[in-house]
Order: C-alpha cells, then structure tokens, then sequence
C-alpha cells in the first residue's frame, strides 16, 4: 500500500511543477551541437540504443537538459564522478557531450531500476524526462523506487488491453478472404491484409499490391506470434489472423485476471517459466542470462503455478516414482509387456528401504499392493529425469529435469509431462547456476566442470550458494518490448475459466 502512495503523490508532483521547473532545468539550446553530439554517439557505438537520447532531446528542441548541480547528483547515482573540469566558458560542442554524457548515465540508473522487474523493458524517453523533473523536486529517489518495484507486466497487460478494446469498439478488425497471399499479388484481398495488420500496428503500406512492405510487416507479424517468418500468408498465419479481436480482448483480461492478484515478478535473480509458451527464461541481476525451450505437463497432469526457491542441483539422479505414475503408468505397462521392467532398469523397495525382488506380470499390482511397495529408477541412459534435475520446495513434487527423450522438443506444442517441467538443455542451465554460485566450503565442486560430474556416473547434490527463485507462470496473452502482444495457446484453457469466474464474480455483485 505505501508503494502505491508514493507512486500517486509521485506523479501528482512531477506534474504539477513540470512545466514550472523546465525552464529552470535547462541550462541553455544549441540545436547544432547537440545534434552533433548525437551524431557523435551513435556513430562512435558507445551506445547501443540511442533512440531515447534523439527522441529526449527532440522533445525539448534539441536543447542541454541538465544544469552542473544534477549532472553532479546523476554521476553519483550512477557511481561514477561527475565531469565538471574545464573552464567556466566552454564551446557548445563540449558542452552537448558532457550533457549526453548525464543523459547516458540516467538511462544507466533507469535501466538498472527497471532492471528488477518482469518482464525485461529498457529506458525511454518519458523516463529520462521523468527522471529529470524528478531531480528538479528531489524526488529522484521515490521514482527511481516506483520503477523497481512497478508490477511491469500487469501494467502493460491493461495498456494493451485499452488497444484492443477500441478495435472492438470500432467493429473488430477486416476478416481475411483469401487462403493465400505472397509477394507480386495484387486485389482486395491483399488490400483486407494491409488493413487487418495495419489495425494491430503494424505498417504494411498503402495499396493493393503485396509488396516489400506488406511482406516485411507480415514477417514481423509472425516473428511475434511464434510462427515461421516467411513473409507469405500461410495456412498458420491466415488462422492466427482470422482469429476476431474480442477474442484477443478476453485473452488480455484473463490474463489481467490471473496477474493482478499476484505480486510482481522479479528479476534479481530468477527463473521464469511461462507454461503456454514452453519457455523458460534465467534472470540474474537483472539480466536474461538463460533462455531454453522446455516440457510442460499434458492436460491431464498439468503443471502448476509455483513461486519456490531452487537450493539444490542433483547429478545422475535416481527417480523415485511417485506412486500415482507407479499405478497409472508403470505397473500396467509391466503387466503387459513383462520385458519393459528390466528394460527401464527399475527397482521395487519397501518401506524399510531394502530391494525386493518382483516378477513382472498381470500379477505386480497385487503384490505392489499388498507388500506396499514403491519404485526406484536408478541412474542410467533411460532414467526418466536424465543426467539433472533442479529442485525446490513444492507442495506437488515437482521440478525442473532432463530427459532422454530429445525429439519432443522439435514440437511447437510441447505439453507432453506429467507435471514435472523438462529442459531441453540442462546441463547449461546448470553451469550458468553454479557462475558464482558453488557452496564454496565444497572445495573439490569448484574444480570440476558439469560434464566431469554427470561423467562420474554417481549421484551428486550440489547446494547452491545462493537459492534462485523460481517462477512457473500462465501467461498466454505476453506483451512485447515493441507494444505488440505475442498470443500463445490456452492448453489448460484456464482463460475460459477465468473470464467465467469474473462473470460470476460481477453477477453477483450486481
């Protein structure tokens, strides 16, 4: 609650005295020299993103933004010493460069403020402008508070959400007419294409001919929504682009639905699994440092939503069956095919521990029964958890693990686990954890490398120095940095669920 009041008192303040302290604020205009400077910037690379410096300085007519007093107060934000050598008269040109310089070390601060939040968005021009009027009142640092603790994806969620309702308002968006369009085409149907991309935002040009810019939004168009960017209206991108807008709408709510309750999403150190997307993603510092294609559970045994920690990594892990797969997967197997037992390498022990001997057979669930039996898979090129898995407290013994099987990962839908959440490249996962990580006092971990400790072939649990958190999300409608939405599939079809239950909720309250 105190976050939200600062945040509202904040931005009443920044407001109210913008315009009286903008003038105050700028030293002085040299539209040549900046643009100079500008120039300078961009074509010496110190700077890899220049368009919030260009469209800051723009804004303001190309004039200096910061007097000696806040570039001071800015360098030491950002931990580095202020430039303020030199005479007291000082050509235009120096003067630009040092007032960049400021601007790049605020975006620095910015960056690294914003940093701590899911999912990743860099500075832009309002923040530097925001930034600054938040100097000029002494405010720097409870805005430089509200970025690090702003809940970034809901927020995004409700800005595109006011997108697409006012294409709902105007009566959806054009329904495609042809199943195939490419470039050199021309007609109606190509001019119902620039219209349906042009609604979402994005700039096909004018015409009825598919030319080089149709093709080009086209190819952004399916970049985003996951589909092959091959620039030609595709069977999959003419049924991504017929699905209507207030579909899109209800998709954006649910998920505004499932987010708004929920604490922001940190990025300090985390990894961040979004089932729909059969995606996971590393954050350390801030900074995306892992990104993998992964394994969902089926529809039947679904993954759940999970905030854990990760404490612990396991090598050539054995697998402990949990006992509903023992009765609803292995056991009847076995029955069938007596051979698929000793072939898997499993195990039947008893509450005290010790291996019993089983004859595979229509008879093994009896015996499983009657002796409470349960079932271990030992380490091996056909256990079910690979070469690792990553383990953190839950509730529904589950985590994160190899496989050996490889070939489901060539699939675009990718819900094919019971629960568990398989990573297609584990052992990278792995050595990017254990970066400064190791439990030092473990002296002989720190001299041997991954492949060294799967190729011991022994169980090994490696704790970690320091927990990663650990979030597994259901993300389906997922804002980009470029304000677009990329839409992944409702495998649970939980948003069916969430707009019926918001229904109810609003039904009642009436």
């Amino acid at each position: 609650m105190k976050a939200k009041l600062i945040k509202i008192s904040t931005s009443c303040i920044l407001v109210s005295l913008a315009i009286a302290n903008a003038h105050a604020a700028t030293p002085i205009s040299d539209q040549g020299s900046v643009q100079a400077a500008l120039d300078g910037v961009r074509l010496g690379g110190t700077y890899g993103s220049s368009a919030p410096l260009s469209s800051f300085y723009q804004n303001d007519n190309m004039g200096t933004q910061w007097t000696s007093e806040m570039a001071i107060r800015v360098a030491e934000l950002s931990g580095k010493a202020a430039n303020t050598s030199g005479d007291v008269v000082r050509s235009p040109f120096i003067i630009a460069q040092r007032d960049i310089q400021t601007s790049m070390q605020a975006i620095e601060i910015i960056n690294k403020a914003k940093s701590q939040t899911y999912p990743q968005l860099n500075a832009t021009a309002s923040d530097l402008y925001n930034f600054k009027h938040a100097l000029v009142n002494n405010l720097e640092e409870e805005f430089l508070q509200e970025l690090s603790t702003d809940n970034l994806l809901l927020r995004r969620l409700q800005a595109v959400e006011q997108q697409y309702s006012l294409i709902v308002q105007a009566g959806d968006w054009p329904v495609l007419t042809s199943v195939k369009l490419e470039l050199g085409d021309r007609g109606s149907a190509v001019s119902i294409l620039k219209a349906r991309l042009l609604s979402e935002g994005y700039k096909p040009g004018n015409g009825d001919k598919f030319d080089s810019d149709l093709k080009r939004a086209l190819r952004q168009y399916q970049g985003i929504q996951g589909l092959k960017a091959s620039g030609v209206l595709d069977k999959a991108t003419r049924q991504s682009l017929l699905v209507p807008a207030w579909r899109r709408l209800q998709t954006i709510r649910a998920n505004i639905a499932r987010f708004e309750q929920q604490e922001r999403l940190q990025t300090d150190s985390n990894i961040i699994v979004n089932i729909p997307a059969f995606k996971g993603e590393y954050f350390s510092s801030g900074t995306p440092v892992w990104s993998d294609r992964v394994i969902v559970g089926r529809t039947d045994r679904r993954t759940p939503e999970i905030s854990s920690k990760i404490e612990r990594v396991v090598f050539n892990p054995s697998w402990y069956v949990p006992n509903k797969l023992v009765y609803r997967d292995i056991l009847p197997r076995a029955s069938r095919d007596p051979g698929y037992w000793e072939r898997m390498g499993y195990l039947a022990y008893g509450a005290d521990g010790k291996i019993r001997d089983v004859e595979a057979g229509s008879s093994m669930t009896d015996v499983f029964t009657e002796d409470k039996l349960r079932i271990r898979q030992p380490p091996g090129p056909r256990n079910a958890l690979g070469q690792v898995k990553f383990l953190f407290p839950n509730q529904h013994a589950v985590y994160l693990h190899d496989t050996p099987n490889r070939k489901l990962f060539g699939r675009d839908i990718r819900a094919f686990s019971s629960g568990c959440v398989r990573v297609n490249d584990p052992l990278r996962l792995a050595e990017v954890l254990f970066q400064n990580q190791v439990d030092t006092a473990d002296e002989s971990l720190l001299e041997r490398s991954v492949d060294q400790l799967i190729a011991a072939r022994k169980t090994r649990s490696v704790p970690l120095e320091k927990s990663v958190s650990v979030n597994t999300i259901y993300l389906t409608a997922e804002p980009t940095l470029a304000g677009k939405v990329r839409f992944h599939e409702d495998i649970y079809s939980y948003d069916t669920a969430e707009m019926a239950s918001k229904a109810i909720s609003l039904l009642t309250q009436g």
